[in-house]
Formats: structure tokens, C-alpha cells, sequence
């Protein structure tokens, strides 16, 4: 089942260490998402890999700022959103420097 998440242009999530950019959303729902494997167009009736066994596509727009992403991994990877990732990241920090 695919992890659905509402991102604006310019969000980023993160799939483990991977980030992934919503860089243009366009009037028929789809987008332009940029990784550094490169840039994906994604669309609503198409799964794209972005990082490897990594699928996403798009949803239904809940907004005309917003697109809804469908992404699509095996259990055991972590998905966050930019922010959570970097308050995680932060609190390593903090631990780190205990």
C-alpha cells in the first residue's frame, strides 16, 4: 500500500537519505520532482522509480498549490518529510554532543 503525502512546490521528502523535490506542479495534476538520480515527471496513472524499488505517482490535487503523492516502498525504508527528517537529524546531532 502507498504512503500518500501533500506536498507543495519546493517541499521535499525523504525516502532513508534520498531527497526528493517537488520542483513545478502543473494545472492537470501531474509534477516535476527532482532527485539526484535526476528530474521525474509524475503523473496520475503511471508509477515512476525515482530511487531504486521506489515508485511514486500522483493523486488526486487536494489544492491548485499543492500535489498529492502516492509513493510506493518496501516496508522497511523510512519515509519523512523534509522537516521531520531534518528535526531527526538534529536530534542525532544533539545526542551526538550529549
Amino acid at each position: 500500500m502507498a504512503l500518500i503525502i501533500s506536498l507543495k512546490r519546493g517541499e521535499d521528502l525523504y525516502v532513508e537519505d534520498d531527497r526528493l523535490v517537488v520542483t513545478e506542479i502543473r494545472e492537470d495534476g501531474s509534477c516535476l520532482v527532482s532527485t539526484d538520480r535526476g528530474d521525474f515527471e509524475v503523473v496520475d496513472d503511471q508509477m515512476v522509480e525515482v530511487f531504486p524499488d521506489v515508485f511514486v505517482s500522483a493523486g488526486n490535487r487536494a489544492h491548485i498549490y499543492t500535489v498529492r503523492l502516492a509513493v510506493d516502498a518496501p516496508r522497511e525504508k523510512v519515509i519523512l518529510r523534509g522537516t521531520k527528517y531534518r528535526e531527526r537529524l538534529e536530534d542525532q546531532r544533539r545526542e551526538l554532543a550529549g
